[in-house]
């Protein structure tokens, strides 16, 4: 069964380090690291993403936009 991406909706601009980090796209809500969903904890600004995770790709990690 597909997930359905509500990331848009899950996404706190407010609390989220997502939508100031240089890997984040806004047109699919998804990153570098998590191309296809971000996990709650990020998107929702509970945790920031500041270091490697196993489940993610690559080793992006948060990086404010210049």
């Amino acid at each position: 069964m597909k997930q359905i991406d509500d990331t848009i909706f899950r996404l706190n601009i407010y609390r989220s380090k997502c939508s100031f980090c240089k890997h984040f796209d806004w047109d699919t809500c998804t990153c570098k690291a998590y191309p296809t969903y971000i996990p709650d904890a990020y998107v929702e600004g509970d945790k920031i993403h500041d270091t490697v995770q196993k489940d993610q790709e690559g080793d992006f990690v948060y990086e404010p936009e210049t």
